[in-house]
């Protein structure tokens, strides 16, 4: 077709396959313009007003060139994000954040770290790029004290999946900075729940214990619901829980 103002033809020109299996059938998964590109002989130049995709040269026959989610490869996904100290620090603490992640087809995974707190006026802000480096350290000043949340993005860079604006899983964590010595929040010598340092948030949270007890659940598990109030002993995450000494239920089955 005239696809220019030159008055030239453009077309896409397939090669027949001349080996004993093909027995000389057409080439399409390797089209002869997409030959001279590879072979550094072209460049691409795609006009607008022509039926031609040339995307879809590298598209054919080749599984890793094909679009993500056409051929089936799996997103990432993120295990946990877990400190190395359970919150609330007091000012002036280092604080190493290591995310977990997996990928089903064993792409490289790449991650990239965020903060939402005081030091970043309560927006979101990326504090480490995207690298393949999954651990971040957080040195805390007094910039951040009060409460914080910390999250991960994750994405293998794969066709059809997120580029480095976005991402395929992510995780958030929250956290809390004091200006003072953290002193024993619950928990004695009479009995009930581990005696320890007091948890995150004192309302609300993605995992929930009792003081009378040594497990921490879901929020919507049964069992929770009938912690009273009083009782109840809130978790950034599942590390924090375990490092007061909680275990999980085993009715709601938490990380």
């Amino acid at each position: 077709m005239e696809g220019t103002p030159y008055e030239r033809l453009l077309a896409v020109v397939y090669l027949e396959d001349l080996n004993e299996t093909t027995n000389g059938t057409i080439n399409i998964t390797h089209p002869f313009n997409r030959l001279l590109v590879d072979a550094g002989h072209a460049v691409i130049k795609n006009f607008t007003d022509n039926e031609f995709n040339p995307d879809e040269w590298w598209m054919v026959g080749e599984t890793d060139c094909i679009p993500a989610e056409i051929s089936g490869n799996q997103r990432p996904s993120i295990i946990s994000l877990d400190p190395n100290k359970v919150s609330p620090q007091r000012v002036g603490e280092s604080i190493i954040f290591t995310a977990r992640a997996n990928d089903a087809d064993g792409d490289p995974i790449h991650y990239q770290f965020w903060q939402n707190g005081p030091a970043t006026g309560g927006v979101w802000r990326i504090v480490r790029p995207w690298g393949v480096t999954n651990i971040w350290m957080k040195s805390t000043s007094s910039s951040d004290i009060g409460s914080n949340q910390f999250r991960v993005w994750v994405r293998d860079g794969r066709p059809g999946h997120a580029d480095e604006n976005n991402f395929d899983d992510e995780e958030v964590i929250s956290f809390l900075i004091t200006s003072s010595a953290i002193t024993t929040g619950f928990g004695s010598s009479g009995g009930g729940g581990p005696s320890a340092t007091p948890a995150s948030s004192v309302s609300g949270g993605p995992f929930v214990g009792s003081r009378n007890s040594d497990v921490y659940h879901y929020p919507s598990c049964s069992s929770a619901k009938q912690i009273k109030s009083s009782n109840q002993v809130w978790f950034s995450s599942s590390a924090d829980a375990r490092a007061h000494g909680y275990r999980p239920c085993s009715k709601c089955r938490p990380p």
